[in-house]
């Protein structure tokens, strides 16, 4: 039997994996099976069972960083920022009210902020980064709710979630809650795994048990992220691919069966990783995938 969606009970879908997916870090799977089902007039897929994860406990922190602390955090995850900060930059400019929605430990806030000069809004669920957030001048709140009800109801120029939305159990109301937040005209990044990653389908079965994951109820495309994002009062302007790998993670990977991340590889210098990202791009096959949104209210 088909397993409905709450939030879109007619639509239909059909089941495209069944079997074991990531719990944590490369290597650990689930005790248990699970399915993916794909919506076939929009290809958004989704988990089923949903896993319940509580992202206010620090429990889900240690399960992915190995620790909670904000240090462990940055040491993560701060290299990344400058790609995501590339991503946005046509975005930016001095005066722009920016609010990072699943924030974490704020790593790309504090590059946005040195680029406005503005106020900036840190969503994050999980408070043991609170306090590190506001010292370094965010303004903090545990969901879009809090803020709303703290008078910042459009009030902001630029939302950005990155790698939040797969999370959601209802990604449309994810995103209508933010469009409450954002001004009329202005705009939401949004970022997510890429369900057309090249690896997907160049070697499916060892890369499906490590894409799907516990934490993750959905795997969008973009045409899954634009026809969730119209649900929700959005209009699309573009889609998004970003890749964040070179050619030497993919071969490795085809070879070892494992992530290697920016690991050099004998023979593969930085042009070939370059054309190689450019190529993914391109064509649709990065690891992440977005749109930016446009609030028309």
């Amino acid at each position: 039997m088909t397993p409905r969606l709450s939030w879109c009970p007619e639509c239909d879908a059909q089941r495209v994996y069944t079997g074991k997916i990531r719990d944590g870090k490369f290597g650990q799977h689930s005790a248990a099976d699970y399915e993916v089902w794909e919506l076939a007039a929009t290809r958004l897929r989704y988990l089923h069972p949903f896993p319940p994860i509580d992202y206010s406990d620090e429990s889900y922190r240690v399960a992915v960083n190995d620790s909670a602390a904000i240090e462990q955090y940055f040491k993560l995850h701060a290299a990344q920022q400058p790609g995501y900060l590339a991503l946005i930059a046509p975005h930016l400019r001095p005066g722009v009210t920016v609010a990072d929605f699943g924030c974490g430990g704020g790593a790309l806030l504090d590059l946005v902020k040195r680029e406005t000069g503005a106020a900036t809004c840190a969503i994050e669920p999980f408070t043991g980064y609170h306090a590190s957030l506001a010292e370094r001048g965010h303004a903090v709140f545990s969901t879009a709710a809090d803020a709303f009800a703290a008078d910042r109801a459009a009030s902001v120029d630029l939302a950005l979630s990155f790698h939040v939305i797969e999370h959601t159990v209802d990604p449309v109301a994810y995103l209508a809650e933010i469009r409450r937040l954002v001004r009329p005209g202005g705009r939401l990044f949004v970022l997510t795994p890429n369900v057309d990653d090249f690896l997907m389908r160049a070697d499916p079965a060892r890369m499906e048990p490590f894409f799907y994951r516990r934490v993750h109820n959905y795997y969008f495309s973009a045409e899954a992220l634009a026809w969730t994002a119209a649900r929700a009062g959005w209009q699309t302007e573009s889609d998004v691919f970003y890749h964040e790998f070179g050619l030497a993670n993919t071969l490795l990977w085809l070879r070892d069966g494992r992530p290697a991340g920016h690991t050099p590889m004998a023979g593969v210098d930085e042009n070939a990783n370059a054309f190689w990202r450019r190529h993914l791009e391109a064509t649709r096959q990065a690891n992440n995938v977005g749109v930016v949104l446009r609030n028309p209210a």
